[in-house]
């Protein structure tokens, strides 16, 4: 565990779509609540397409860390980290928040924002009160859409073949 979420450096400063129910069963079997455990960090989870972000939230200086790497190093479009930090913008808790998450699968864009919506259910388990402004902007649930299947006789998911009369 990366340094800065250790709880000895712990500083003191102070509805859309439903949420996946695969996802809620991971939590209970990965041990995640919605509650800070006894070092308090909040754990929580989410997906966006193929990707499934874990992440944990702590109180301290604003440090974001991705897969071990700074969040400026892991997304290199400055359109993925607007994502996540909309979420700190809406929350107004910049720089009051450390966070560490594991993320896999899929896209960078897919990747954000899974990211942004573990990240926001984590600041609402840390300050309840954030919740209805978090809600209101969408930010604390799943986009649940898929990428729809090929079907077998067509070239792709919907498109067919061109018709031709003769």
């Amino acid at each position: 565990m990366h340094s800065c979420l250790k709880p000895g450096n712990l500083s003191t400063s102070a509805d859309y779509q439903t949420e996946d129910a695969v996802l809620l069963a991971e939590e209970a079997a990965l041990g995640f609540s919605r509650t800070l455990d006894a070092d308090g960090r909040a754990c929580t989870t989410a997906s966006k397409k193929q990707a499934r972000a874990r992440v944990w939230t702590v109180r301290g200086e604003g440090h974001v860390f991705i897969n071990g790497k700074p969040m400026i190093d892991y997304f290199a479009h400055a359109q993925e980290r607007h994502v996540l930090a909309d979420v700190f913008e809406v929350a107004r808790a910049f720089g009051r928040y450390n966070v560490w998450a594991v993320v896999e699968g899929s896209g960078a864009s897919s990747q954000a924002a899974a990211l942004a919506v573990a990240i926001a259910r984590g600041l609402c388990i840390h300050q309840p009160e954030l919740t209805e402004a978090l809600k209101a902007h969408h930010m604390t649930t799943i986009d649940v859409r898929q990428v729809e299947r090929k079907k077998l006789g067509r070239p792709k998911a919907r498109k067919g073949h061109t018709w031709v009369k003769r």
